[in-house]
């Protein structure tokens, strides 16, 4: 399913999905200062208003390691402008990141300067000028500030075309881009975990007066721990601006667990969980959960204890007091509320008739497909697909003491008492609509549901509820909104009140069939042009084979530009026989051939004779057509050893080792060696053969042994 606002954003956001960079410095080149090296970024601290170009990434990772050249006080990297205290001095000039990002950041502040007050970490502590084309990637990390976001803490200026991957944490404000803006922006997309204790947001955790445009976030966006909470797949909790062609597919949660305490508020939304800006063409696929449990006793004389436990979730915005339009749900929704109150105080001193102090717990939720709570503002041309999941709990109690007369006329007033522990007041409530939980004098027009919620479209409230259908099973009637089935709410015919020229649009040709806004496509209708075919692996076949379509790919072109790979076609045209099999492969109307061919295969022909050392080669050819059909390999025969014996050496001639060589080709196996000569052995003593005499001389001889 094709995940796109609109034909419009669709292509807006091809901005954020590919690597961002592509615009160019403002000033003239030679304005621009070139930063390649880590010195070089740090660098900006010294000129705040300069123009800044990137002219690669910047690896951090061993340099802001603890121990690192640029580990400061061992926390890591130190935010641009923080002055060595994570203040936020304000960037006041241009930094384009040219589609190079900032690796391994690592921001863990552990040790805190002297006269530190609220800590601001990011890249940059605070923006007021322009940051565009930037990333921070995923070895980077953030936590334990008061404002965190990827590419800076605080924001003021302009935003553009910039991506976090890097987890944030966070015990004020967190976002994926900045903790906190009252400045624009645009173009940027969140993919990592987003945790704070009370404002959570993938692009930004609380937002005053500034604009989102073209933004998304993917990550987990959770919030926890202050009475009111507030976590949005973009913005936490926004003021007095607009979120225009955002979407969310992250999970959305917001949860408190108070002990001791009398209320708490958790916000969650797919695109914000507290609003008061405006918000358009936007959507969320994410999961969205607020819970709130909470649990307070009290032992102080003559005081009640009352608690309240609230929980706002909603598809778009947990609450919100702006116009809402153009969006829809797609994300499961759960809101839980369990309040616990326990008044523990005992009065044993006064002698009269007493009842001890009271005690009332009162758990409420307000959820909706589009929004929880809508205040102010309207909410027109949206809808919900999602069924909306409820859970609401309370329990209260309290002591009791009743003093009873000893005797009735008594004058010591002797009393016995008796002491009971008694349910105090509980009330639980659910607002729950498909659209909106509960509205206020609210404009609910052209929207529609299909998700199950207690009401079809609003919850509760006196909203003003106009043309707005919903499915016939997904809850109980609202006046002003008509109950279909499924098959109608897939047809324009039955939905007369809606714009199906201009707002509205339903296509056939899609896995959804229920109505879309045409600024606001989750799935665009293509027709099929044609269908081109990548061969099969086999396309030889030996008569009895069966056809086999392993490695075929068929693709299909469409009408939108697009192409897609299709698995659901239909084959024919194989049969068997002998030659050329014209094979058909059809998607709906569209069609493309190729031909495979059946052999009959005769006998093996041996077109090179294998040799004791070279092998030989084979080929099989059809008796039918006379193609060749395979073509095989002949093992090489091997040698035939023959031992060529060797002799022993004498005293006077040489000798030779046993060797062999093969019979067939007389390649010699194992040559043979000369073994030496092994020389004459004498005899100790001498022979004589001739006596020597007074005139001649005598003769004698030794012999070899051997």
């Amino acid at each position: 399913m094709k995940k796109a606002l609109s034909i419009v954003l669709s292509l807006m956001l091809l901005l954020v999905v590919v690597p961002v960079g592509t615009i160019s410095a403002n000033a003239a080149e030679d304005d621009v200062i070139e930063i390649r090296t880590i010195a070089e970024l740090y660098n900006i601290n010294n000129n705040m208003s300069g123009n800044y170009k990137l002219m690669n990434d910047i690896d951090m990772t061993d340099d802001v390691a603890v121990g690192g050249d640029w580990d400061f006080m061992g926390n890591g990297w130190e935010p641009i402008g923080s002055n060595g205290v994570y203040g936020k001095t304000a960037f006041t000039g241009s930094f384009d990141g040219d589609g190079h990002k900032i690796i391994g950041m690592r921001i863990e502040v552990k040790t805190k300067p002297s006269g530190t007050g609220t800590v601001y970490l990011g890249l940059f502590a605070n923006n007021a000028g322009t940051i565009k084309n930037l990333g921070i990637d995923s070895t980077s990390k953030l936590n334990n500030g008061n404002y965190i976001g990827g590419i800076c803490a605080y924001n003021s200026g302009d935003i553009s075309s910039c991506y976090n991957k890097a987890d944030v944490s966070s015990s004020i404000f967190s976002g994926g881009i900045c903790g906190y803006s009252s400045g624009n922006i645009t173009n940027c997309y969140n993919e990592a975990t987003v945790l704070s204790s009370e404002y959570s947001g993938g692009i930004c955790g609380y937002s005053y007066s500034g604009d989102f445009n073209n933004c998304y976030n993917t990550g987990n966006i959770s919030s926890s721990n202050y009475d009111t909470i507030y976590s949005g797949g973009i913005c936490g909790k926004t003021e007095n601006g607009n979120i225009n062609n955002c979407y969310n597919i992250g999970d959305v949660y917001s949860f408190l667990a108070k002990y001791n305490s009398a209320f708490s508020y958790p916000y969650a939304g797919g695109i914000c969980g507290n609003n008061n800006s405006s918000i358009n063409n936007c959507y969320n696929k994410g999961c969205i959960i607020a819970e709130s449990t909470v649990s307070c006793s009290n032992s102080v004389p003559n005081s009640s204890l009352v608690v309240y436990s609230f929980a706002y979730c909603g598809g778009i915005c947990g609450a919100s007091s702006k116009d809402i339009s153009n969006c829809y749900n797609m994300g499961e929704l759960l809101s839980k509320a369990i309040s616990y109150a326990d008044n523990t105080y005992r009065d044993y001193t006064n002698h009269h008739y007493q009842s001890m102090a009271g005690a009332g717990a009162h758990s409420i939720i307000y959820v909706g497909g589009v929004c929880g709570n809508q205040i102010d503002g309207t909410i027109s041309d949206c809808y919900n697909t999602k069924d909306i999941s409820t859970f609401v709990e309370s329990n209260s109690s309290h002591y009791d003491k009743k003093y009873i007369s000893k005797s009735e006329y008594d004058p010591d007033y002797c009393y016995y008492y008796s002491e009971n522990k008694t349910n105090g007041t509980t009330s639980t409530k659910t607002n729950c609509g498909g659209i909106t939980g509960a509205s206020n004098e609210v404009n609910i027009s052209g929207c529609y549901n299909l998700g199950m919620a207690t009401y079809g479209i609003n919850g509760a409230g006196n909203g003003n509820i106009t043309n707005c259908y919903y499915l016939s099973t997904a809850g109980n009637s609202n006046t002003g909104a008509k109950a279909l089935t499924s098959t109608q709410l897939q047809l324009e015919m039955c939905m007369s009140e809606f714009d199906f020229e201009n707002t509205w649009v339903i296509y056939k040709q899609t896995e959804y069939k229920y109505p879309q806004l045409r600024n606001n496509i989750q799935e665009i209708e293509k027709h099929l042009l044609s269908i081109d075919v990548t061969l099969p692996d086999k396309t030889s076949y030996i008569i009895g084979e069966e056809f086999d379509p392993s490695g075929m790919v068929v693709t299909g072109h469409y009408d939108n530009d697009t192409t897609q790979g299709i698995t659901n076609y239909e084959l024919s045209g194989f049969t068997g026989a002998l030659g050329k099999n014209i094979i058909t492969v059809t998607v709906g109307e569209k069609s493309a051939v190729f031909y495979v061919t059946v052999h009959d295969e005769g006998e093996w022909t041996t077109v090179k004779q294998p040799t004791c050392t070279e092998k030989g080669e084979k080929k099989l050819y059809c008796t039918y057509c006379g193609d060749l059909i395979k073509t095989e390999e002949i093992p090489a025969k091997g040698h035939t050893e023959v031992v060529d014996k060797g002799r022993e050496a004498t005293c006077t001639e040489s000798g030779l080792t046993d060797g062999s060589h093969c019979s067939v080709c007389d390649t010699i196996l194992t040559e043979q060696e000369i073994i030496s000569a092994k020389g004459h052995i004498p005899y100790q003593n001498w022979e004589t053969i001739k006596n020597p005499t007074c005139i001649s001389h005598g003769e004698k001889v030794r012999h070899c042994s051997v």
